[in-house]
This record gives structure tokens, C-alpha cells and sequence, in this order.
């Protein structure tokens, strides 16, 4: 006959405070004072939710109730329903056992107890191997997209009054573009030069050994900023994925493109500088990851080849990802996608290099790749290259392993399992193998005697914050989040090579870039700037600030923001849940002091006001 009495926790008392409150010790501590069932589970369950409930709480910051109370069903959340009926189950096997051991007369292992464990367990190794939980995101995100579409209207558009006039022939020449076309560069090789852009995904700029960084080791990278320059003040106008990719390919700001974050659709309304170089008579060729909204790929007629992926609602795999070629889903033919699509992009220029003179046309390679983004995966020869590696030498020291890619509405970015210093490594792995690839490309490259003819982008769609600002990701007006690495080799071009160029620089200045190289005007859409005359000289004039935009990304929770960074200062307004930022960039490089009610920052205000305000109206920079 069973004892009815409860058991002594004095035991417990030795217990930390966090492991006290997990599910399994409120469980197992109710189970031996023999509280009812709903009771037990009741008190299992309060923590975990009142995380969820914190939480969602937050993203009132920058959403409506509607989508906080959506975020309820979040992957992360049912990874951790799931933990929390697995550690139940267990504490009540526990709880036998102890009692067990007090001579009660108790069965400790019955099928109710393990059933569940052996589900649970299931379900929740299982969503994780399921595309390392990838799979699972990607599903929240379209259900988000079912309920409340893109979720980008905000009060401020009416105003802006930005839209370009495009025309059927997209032919009208910018003023600015126009007048650098003017003079012409006795250097230029014989005819149109080749065109290579590689871009990176979420590439913190200093994450390069050319760079400073003290781990990793980028030597393709390096090479390129040997034999070109590098840009220090390179950023993007929007601090997201879709957004950014689509100012880089029209040249233009995202309220004028209108890719507004990464729920609103790519309309192809807006030329891209492929289509301008195809009508000049280029080959074309886009490779890689894609990564706008829409039914699939675009409709790109003027592309000789166009080579992306799916999968994942683009964001690819990075092993054996279906490819989609001129239309066409075919499998992987290399297991890393690195090197799968460098091999797309080698072939290509192999193929246009293999014509005969007379029928040889310039070609024009846009090829992106997909590291930095999670969740990090390198191939077999460099997965593993930083284990041994102390990586805290390169993030903030408010960084910690376990717990910081946990916290402060940093789950959603990759870091919601495992070490957050095994993160980071992994980070660096993936863009080592990038590296490794964009080598073997410039060496082909060589190897088919194009070099001198041949102009060779590099850049990133955003940047990536680490700890700084406590934040991970990106998203916010920080620099680490905007700031973009960039280098270009034009060996005709740069008379300079190994140097670096000061001057504000923009994912918005590489269409009308390419578009000067091959003699194309630039349409009235573009926004941008030509980089020729930095390229050429060093000491060139170049924008005194420009416009910084950014309208809220489910589930993210940074408000819709607009801004003005200049050489010296940024200006920051948000539409919700914040007061503005103003950062002296001159005497706080690192943006850690806000000075917006500071007397110093009230002097700042107007001019910084008054040109945001130009910025917004379509003024130049």
C-alpha cells in the first residue's frame, strides 16, 4: 500500500533560481506534494509562457496586436512546448523513482510516461533535422504572409512622392550619370569591358582579414583589394535582404522600386541594369540566390542564362540544393552551393570567351551566393577550420555563449540552438568557403587571359551585427548592420591598386556603375550614383549623405524607420515605439551615445531635419 504522504524538497533549496522555474523541477517538485494534475501542468507551463507572452509583448514595439498575438505559433515556441512535455514526462519518472526509493510500492516505468517522452523527443529532433528547422520557419513566415500579407503600409508613404516616371524605351538620361559619361578614359580597354558582380549575403564589412579581422581568412578577397580598392563607407539604403537586392540590380531606393522588406513581391516594373547591358548588346547571365518575393523566378527574357533556386522560398540549401536553370529544375550537380553556382558562372564566361572574335559580345556575370546566412553549414575541408579558434577576440564582450543569441528578440536569426560563439564560427566558415570559390573564379578568370578587360565587383547585400548594440542581425540604422563590404578591380580604371576609397559609396551605385563602363545611359529611375570617378581618382568628390529607409519585417521587431546618415552624423526617425537617434559619427564612431536630447544634439536637429526632408523629396545628396 502506497504512502499518502508528501516528500521532504528541502533539497531544492540548493537549486539556481533559472533551473528552479524550468518546467521539469515545477513539475517534479508538484508531482512529490502530490498536487492535481491540471495543477502540475499548470505550474510546468507558467514560465514558458510568460517568455512567449514577453516576447510577443515586444513586438508591439513595431507591429500590430493582431500579428504579436500571431507570433504565438512560432517555431521557436513549439520547439519549446515540446521540451517542456518532454521534461514533464521525464520528472515524472523521476518522481517514482524517488518515491520508490522511499519504500513506497510505486511503478516507475508505464506507457503513458514513455510514449510521450519517445514523441516529444521525436517531434522535436525531428523538426530540427527537417532543414535544421529552416523548413519549419519558412512555413510560419507563409502563414504570416496568408493572414496579413507584407505588412509594410505605414503613415509616411503618402508623402514621400518619389515615384519615377519610367518609360516604355527606359532611355532617359540621368543628369548626373550623364555629365561623368562626358569624359571619356584614354585607359578603357579595346572595346566594352567584361562584368563580374559577386555579391555575399549578410557580409558584415569587416568580417575580412583584409579588413583587420582577427580570425578569418579571406585571401580571394584579399587579392581583389590588392589589385583594386576598397571601399570603408559602403552601405546599403535599406537594411534587409529583398529590399537591398533590388536596389542593386535598378540602382534606385526601395520606396521607388518597391520592394519594401521580404514579404513584398519583386513586379519587374523597373528595369534592371542586366536588361539595359542584354538591349546594348551583352550577355547576360544572373546565377545564384535570387531572394525576392513572387510566384516562383521572375520572367527574365533577356537573360542568357539564368540560374537560381526555390527551394525554401529562395533561401536555398547549402548542400544539394535544386537549381532552376533557364526555367528548368534540375539537381545539384556539386553537393556545396558554392560551388555549384560558381561553376554555372565559370562555364558561362568560358562559353562567351570560346567565341569567335568577330562573334564575340562583352558579358555580364551577376552571381550570388548564399553564405553568410543561416543556418551555417561548410563543406568538408573548412567545416571545423575555427573550432579551435577563440572567437570572443571578435565580438563584444557583452557576448556570452549560451544565452545572448536567446535573448532581446534575437531568436529569429539563426542562433536559437546551440553555442552562440559555434554560431559565429560557423558564420566564418561559410564565408571562407565563399572565398575559396570566388578564388578558384579569378583564377579562371586569368587563365583565359581576360583580366585586363574585366571589371570584378565584390559586395554585400547587408551588413551583420554580432553583440554590438545587443543586437544580433540586421535590420537597425547601426553600421554594422548597413555598412557593406565593397571592392572593385578595374585594372584599366584604377590607377591605384591596393588603396582604399573614403568616399560614401551605396548598394544603389552599382547599376549606374556598370552602365558607364559599358557607355549605357542611365535611366531616370536610378537614384544612384556612378563609382567611375572614385575609381579613377582617389581624391574624386562624391555624395555628402544619403536617404536610410526601412519599413517592419514580421517577425523582426524593429519599427519602420527613415534617416539621414552624412559623412559625420546620423538622424534616425521611427515610426512607432522609439524617440529618434542622433549619433555624432565624427566623435563616436561607434554610435554608442545618442545625443538627440542632448543640448549639442538640438543644435544638429535642423539641418539634419531639413535634409532628410530634401532626401525624401527626391533631392540630390
Amino acid at each position: 500500500m502506497s504512502c499518502a504522504r508528501p516528500l521532504s524538497l528541502s533539497w531544492f533549496t540548493s537549486l539556481r533560481p533559472a533551473s528552479a522555474t524550468s518546467a521539469f523541477f515545477v513539475y517534479l517538485t508538484a508531482s512529490l506534494d502530490d498536487a492535481p494534475f491540471a495543477q502540475r501542468v499548470a505550474g510546468a507551463l507558467a514560465t514558458p509562457l510568460l517568455w512567449m507572452t514577453k516576447e510577443s509583448v515586444r513586438l508591439l514595439e513595431s507591429h500590430p496586436l493582431s500579428e504579436c498575438l500571431y507570433y504565438f505559433v512560432n517555431p521557436l515556441n513549439l520547439w519549446l512546448l515540446l521540451l517542456v512535455v518532454l521534461e514533464m514526462a521525464v520528472a515524472t519518472l523521476v518522481a517514482r523513482r524517488l518515491r520508490r526509493n522511499l519504500a513506497e510500492r510505486t511503478r516507475v516505468l508505464t506507457p503513458a510516461p514513455l510514449v510521450t517522452i519517445a514523441v516529444s523527443l521525436s517531434l522535436f529532433v525531428g523538426l530540427y533535422a527537417w532543414g535544421r528547422g529552416e523548413n519549419i520557419y519558412v512555413l510560419f513566415l507563409s502563414g504570416y504572409r496568408g493572414l496579413f500579407g507584407a505588412g509594410v503600409a505605414v503613415p509616411w508613404d503618402a508623402e514621400e512622392g518619389l515615384s519615377r516616371e519610367i518609360g516604355p524605351g527606359h532611355g532617359a538620361v540621368s543628369s548626373r550619370t550623364g555629365q561623368a559619361r562626358a569624359a571619356a578614359d584614354p585607359l578603357a580597354p579595346s572595346g566594352r569591358p567584361d562584368i563580374v558582380f559577386i555579391l555575399g549575403d549578410n557580409h558584415n564589412a569587416e568580417t575580412m582579414s583584409c579588413a583587420g579581422h582577427p580570425v578569418i581568412e579571406t585571401p580571394a578577397l584579399d587579392r581583389l583589394a590588392r589589385e583594386g580598392v576598397r571601399f570603408e563607407s559602403a552601405f546599403n539604403t535599406t537594411s534587409l535582404c529583398s529590399p537591398s537586392r533590388a536596389s542593386i540590380l535598378t540602382g534606385a531606393y526601395a520606396h521607388s522600386h518597391g520592394v519594401k522588406n521580404n514579404h513584398t513581391p519583386w513586379t519587374g516594373e523597373m528595369p534592371t541594369f542586366l536588361e539595359h547591358l542584354s538591349d546594348a548588346g551583352y550577355t547576360t547571365a544572373f546565377i545564384g540566390k535570387w531572394h525576392m518575393p513572387g510566384h516562383g523566378l521572375p520572367e527574365m527574357p533577356f537573360l542568357d542564362l539564368f540560374v537560381s533556386y526555390t527551394y525554401r522560398e529562395g533561401q536555398g540549401a547549402y548542400f544539394d540544393c535544386p537549381m532552376v536553370v533557364n526555367g528548368q529544375e534540375v539537381s545539384s550537380r556539386k553537393p556545396y552551393i558554392t560551388e555549384e553556382v560558381t561553376d554555372y558562372a565559370i562555364e558561362f564566361i568560358e562559353q562567351a570567351a570560346a567565341k569567335p572574335a568577330q562573334e564575340r559580345r562583352p558579358f555580364a556575370v551577376y552571381l550570388a551566393h548564399r553564405p553568410g546566412h543561416p543556418p551555417y553549414q561548410a563543406p568538408a575541408g573548412i567545416d571545423g577550420i575555427y573550432d579551435g579558434v577563440d572567437v570572443r577576440q571578435a565580438l563584444p564582450p557583452n557576448v556570452d555563449s549560451w544565452w545572448f543569441g536567446k535573448t532581446r528578440g534575437n531568436v529569429f536569426q539563426g542562433t536559437m540552438m546551440g553555442s552562440y560563439f559555434d554560431q559565429y564560427r560557423g558564420y566564418l566558415e561559410t564565408l571562407t568557403a565563399m572565398d575559396a570559390d570566388i578564388g578558384r573564379l579569378l583564377e579562371r578568370i586569368d587563365e583565359l587571359g581576360l583580366t585586363n578587360n574585366t571589371v570584378v565587383v565584390y559586395m554585400g547585400d547587408n551588413g551583420m551585427q554580432w553583440g554590438t548594440h545587443g543586437r544580433h542581425g540586421i535590420r537597425e540604422p547601426y553600421a554594422d548592420s548597413a555598412k557593406l563590404p565593397l571592392i572593385v578591380r578595374a585594372p584599366w580604371l584604377i590607377p591605384d591598386p591596393g588603396t582604399r576609397r573614403e568616399q560614401i559609396a551605396l548598394n544603389i551605385d552599382i547599376a549606374p556603375t556598370f552602365l558607364e563602363m559599358a557607355g549605357v545611359d542611365s535611366p531616370n529611375h536610378v537614384d544612384g550614383e556612378s563609382l567611375v570617378p572614385i575609381l579613377r581618382d582617389g581624391r574624386a568628390e562624391s555624395r555628402e549623405a544619403f536617404l536610410m529607409e526601412f519599413w517592419r519585417y514580421y517577425p523582426e521587431n524593429t519599427p519602420s524607420y527613415r534617416g539621414v546618415r552624412t559623412r559625420t552624423q546620423m538622424y534616425i526617425e521611427f515610426e512607432k515605439g522609439r524617440e529618434p537617434w542622433l549619433f555624432d559619427i565624427a566623435e563616436d564612431p561607434d554610435e554608442l551615445h545618442d545625443r538627440y536630447a542632448t543640448p549639442e544634439g538640438k543644435q544638429m536637429l535642423p539641418e539634419l531635419r531639413k535634409m532628410l526632408r530634401h532626401l525624401q523629396a527626391g533631392g540630390e545628396s
